[in-house]
């Protein structure tokens, strides 16, 4: 292929997925100065198009001759594909329908015979794609594209800051520590260093109310089961290893009591397999337990699990004010959960290694899967959740979680009757952040873009709409003691812009650039984004940004490199 079909990549969008280990992204390094740059994307339903336009300012032919010439063609013959095991002997009857399924030996992939299989097929991968002239180019230039440097938003955590980065090629990002945001940041954790490939992955942390400890899991070759394991983090700001360590983790909730004795995590019954991850069997029974800093696992508490429903999935997460327990209940995919609370002045001794009986403390607040219920925040027992019961884009409602009705002794008032205290609108609520005092921060997805708000937690009035380029908030940290937050912005030029925002003076606090992503070769400001409106077919609205170089004549002569996707509610923000 000719370097002018490459080139739609150097300004492709970021696929928006960070978490706080700082998930890849793939944005642009520059155009070549021959080329300007269109982008159009268009959102119908959940299909996003992405046009990307390419023209020439000497011939537009010529540029477009390039992009349609042809590549070279590989092809297989059938011979060359490894011979593989039919067994005509596996037959299920399913409601006297005769199914026949002679690849079931494949379903065990510890088997000799399943090994063979995937080695065989890797050999012919390797050997095809060997001969593909073309695959190194692309791979250097991917490989150029994706060398940058990474941050993610600063959060703190008792009195320092920590955040994470990676240079650019490394396998996971590195987490950073430092005293102040002015000071010199030191290494607090590198994953990479944890195994000669870069496999062994950072998937969680969590820390401990005063600073003093962390929490973490980690996860080799992409399992899903964790080990968790503890550091002290000295006074100095440095991180010592414990010995404490959680096998039999999986799809785990960690978090702290404010005594910093301990946590809730969740896990399930020993495996009989020494290799978790390769296992076919469903996991069921997880449960919730709580772990004390500095003791082995056997002497941790299980707090609560759920034998009569043992696919359902139980998560912990602890007030800010650090007096309740709110317990997650879910079962498949579907937004939606069970909502219950323990008051842990009922549960003193659980820090201090007492076996206390948790479950006969736990207050069933919403107990059916209508639908989902976060936590907010919190002053007492007045509780704010966000929900989309009755409402599909999301809401905020307040309750007082100890008011009963008649004659119900642990269920509280039933959640239709919970009083709105920011209702539902035409925008999606995705993220709440809930700071010192009496803010709160929203952030709406509204038209494929994001739109951040404060507001009023006492009542809910919005205080200010911050201006914020066109892009998509991919991430955001604050926490309820301090009155500053963070949040990440990337766009279709930019690779992630990281604000800061103090609210302590809610009539000026505008987002003050923190730290600018700079990609060698690409200079965001010659280009612009704009936001239309066109109809579809039936009338309706459909979002569309257009984005180019300063100075392009829209004329309709661009050529046009068109990408859609659309299903299961996945769409590509900016």
């Amino acid at each position: 292929q000719p370097d002018a079909v490459g080139e739609h990549a150097r300004l492709r969008r970021h696929y928006l997925q960070e978490s706080a280990s700082m998930s890849p992204q793939f944005p642009a390094d520059g155009i070549q100065s021959m080329y300007s740059v269109y982008i159009i994307s268009i959102s119908v339903g959940v299909t996003i198009f992405s046009a990307l336009i390419l023209l020439s300012k000497r011939r537009a032919s010529s540029a477009a001759r390039q992009i349609t010439s042809k590549p070279t063609k590989h092809s297989v013959f059938p011979t060359r594909y490894p011979r593989v095991k039919r067994d005509p002997a596996v037959v299920e009857d399913y409601h006297g329908e005769l199914v026949w399924d002679p690849y079931r030996w494949l379903e065990d992939p510890d088997s000799p015979e399943t090994i063979q299989f995937v080695a065989d097929q890797n050999k012919l991968a390797d050997q095809v794609l060997g001969e593909c002239t073309i695959r190194p180019r692309y791979s250097d230039k991917l490989r150029q594209l994706y060398n940058y440097p990474k941050f993610g938003c600063p959060f703190k955590e008792g009195q320092r800051y920590y955040y994470f980065f990676n240079s650019g090629l490394q396998p996971q990002s590195v987490l950073y520590v430092q005293d102040s945001l002015g000071s010199s940041a030191r290494v607090l954790l590198d994953p990479n260093l944890l195994s000669d490939d870069g496999t062994v992955a950072l998937s969680r942390t969590s820390f401990s109310k005063d600073g003093k400890f962390m929490a973490f899991s980690l996860s080799v070759s992409g399992s899903d089961w964790v080990t968790i394991k503890v550091i002290a983090i000295t006074d100095e700001g440095e991180g010592q290893d414990l010995e404490d360590e959680l096998k039999f983790v999986k799809f785990s909730c960690l978090a702290w009591t404010h005594d910093n004795k301990g946590f809730f995590y969740n896990r399930y019954p020993p495996q009989e397999t020494s290799d978790l991850g390769t296992e076919v069997e469903i996991n069921l029974n997880q449960s919730l337990w709580y772990h004390r800093v500095g003791t082995s696992q056997d002497s941790d508490v299980m707090c609560y699990a759920v034998p009569a429903h043992p696919s359902w999935m139980i998560a912990a997460e602890v007030s800010d004010d650090g007096r309740f327990v709110l317990i997650y209940i879910e079962e498949g995919c579907d937004p939606v959960n069970r909502l219950y609370y323990v008051d842990l002045n009922d549960v003193k001794g659980i820090g201090q290694g007492i076996k206390v009986d948790f479950a006969t403390h736990v207050v069933k607040l919403v107990d059916s899967f209508e639908a989902g219920f976060t936590y907010v925040a919190n002053e007492g027992e007045d509780f704010v959740f966000r929900t989309n019961l009755s409402a599909p884009n999301y809401k905020l409602v307040r309750t007082n979680i100890k008011a009963s009705s008649p004659g119900m002794v642990l269920s509280a008032v039933e959640p239709r009757s919970w009083q709105d205290l920011v209702p539902e609108t035409s925008a999606v609520l995705e993220i709440t952040a809930s700071l010192k005092g009496d803010h709160l921060v929203l952030a709406y997805l509204k038209d494929v873009r994001h739109v951040l708000q404060l507001h009023s937690l006492r009542t809910g009035a919005r205080l200010k709409t911050f201006a914020l380029p066109i892009g998509s908030i991919a991430s955001l940290t604050g926490r309820r003691e301090d009155s500053e937050f963070f949040f990440k912005m990337t766009g279709f030029v930019t690779a992630g812009d990281i604000y800061r925002v103090d609210v302590a003076n809610p009539e000026n606090c505008d987002p003050v650039l923190f730290r600018n992503t700079k990609i060698v070769g690409l200079d965001a400001s010659e280009f612009i984004t704009t936001q239309v409106f066109v109809a579809s077919k039936d009338g309706t609205k459909i979002p569309l940004f257009i984005s180019h170089l300063k100075g392009l004549k829209l004329d309709q002569n661009n050529i046009c490199l068109l990408y859609g996707y659309g299903g299961v509610k996945i769409f590509f923000p900016p």
